[in-house]
């Protein structure tokens, strides 16, 4: 017989009886993860399901539980943590994840790590008659941090801030005149300075489908292009890291001024507000000392040949080669 205890008090009671009738003896301890995953926009729970990763020493599997009863559980393995859908092993739980997901990443929603301790209650022959399971959970919140996990979060703020623009020129007369004319010109700036990067983001999501439209023999030819706007991202990623961080900082240390001159603040208060805007210069001085590191690997000479082959193709027989410069 097993019975599974969850309050430690409980185990000590039930070993204290135990101890004049029978023999106790340690059992094998088990651990166990368990990642409930979803998508930004909760498209799994959207579909009716919920989704984890169940990982143990020796097993790791995804396992999709339906919410209702006609929807059914799926189980697949799934040696590592998952991410997009069309990287997961072949399997069930792919399956129905790719008519759902399409591209959004599959982000940790919520942690529990499980350990449990097993007592074996064993007679005077040393046969165990029941077993008695301690399991002690932990719960861990694993959202948040930076990090480039999934180019619909662009996209996302794209439509934001063209619906947020459209709104600014339908309420005329909500907002002062001279306030609407600000938040439009910033809007702009905004819409105008994410456009390059979702160009990148929507070049890489549809580079496959620009490969298989290309006659066999020319598709390898492209791969070039996939590593150079690869390479483009990661250094663009670097340069606003950099002056996002910049922005910031000069935007607390505005607000702090503020809030200093109208007495709305204690010392308390800018002091707290100085240690984050510390933190951000730390973080922006941390952005350019790995710009180097990037740009060098932009310009690696092992790729340079790559990208003279992309942009400048040996000439076909009897044509002229076009000399360039710097």
């Amino acid at each position: 017989m097993d019975y599974l205890v969850t309050d430690p008090a409980r185990t000590i009671a039930l070993s204290s009886l135990a101890e004049g009738r029978w023999h106790l003896a340690a059992g094998p301890v088990l651990d166990l993860r368990r990642t409930f995953i979803d998508t930004f926009d909760w498209a799994v729970y959207r579909a009716g399901a919920t989704l984890q990763w169940r990982h143990t020493p020796r097993h790791a599997r995804l396992i999709w539980n339906g919410l209702s009863a006609p929807d059914g559980d799926l189980a697949q393995r799934a040696p590592t943590a998952p991410g997009f859908a069309a990287d997961l092993p072949p399997g069930p739980v792919r399956k129905r994840l790719l008519r759902i997901t399409q591209h959004r990443r599959l982000l940790p929603v919520m942690r529990i790590e499980t350990r449990t301790h097993s007592l074996l209650m064993q007679d005077a022959d040393h046969q165990t008659v029941a077993r008695l399971r301690l399991a002690q959970s932990r719960f861990h919140d694993p959202r948040g941090g930076d990090g480039d996990l999934d180019c619909e979060f662009l996209h996302d703020l794209r439509v934001a801030t063209r619906r947020t623009r459209s709104a600014l020129g339908q309420i005329r007369g909500v907002f002062p005149a001279p306030l609407a004319a600000h938040f439009k010109a910033e809007f702009a700036w905004l819409q105008e300075v994410t456009g390059p990067v979702r160009d990148l983001d929507v070049y890489l999501l549809e580079f496959d489908a620009y490969q298989r439209a290309l006659p066999p023999a020319l598709r390898p030819d492209l791969e070039p292009l996939r590593t150079m706007i690869e390479q483009l991202k990661v250094l663009l990623d670097n340069l606003g890291g950099f002056q996002d961080r910049a922005v910031q900082a000069a935007h607390l240390r505005d607000l702090a001024q503020r809030m200093r001159d109208e007495d709305q603040a204690a010392s308390n208060t800018l002091l707290a507000v100085g240690a984050v805007v510390g933190n951000l210069l730390s973080r922006q001085q941390q952005a350019r000392g790995e710009f180097d590191q990037v740009f060098d690997a932009f310009l690696d000479g092992q790729r340079q040949p790559r990208r003279e082959h992309l942009f400048n193709p040996a000439p076909a027989d009897g044509e002229a080669t076009l000399a360039t410069s710097g």
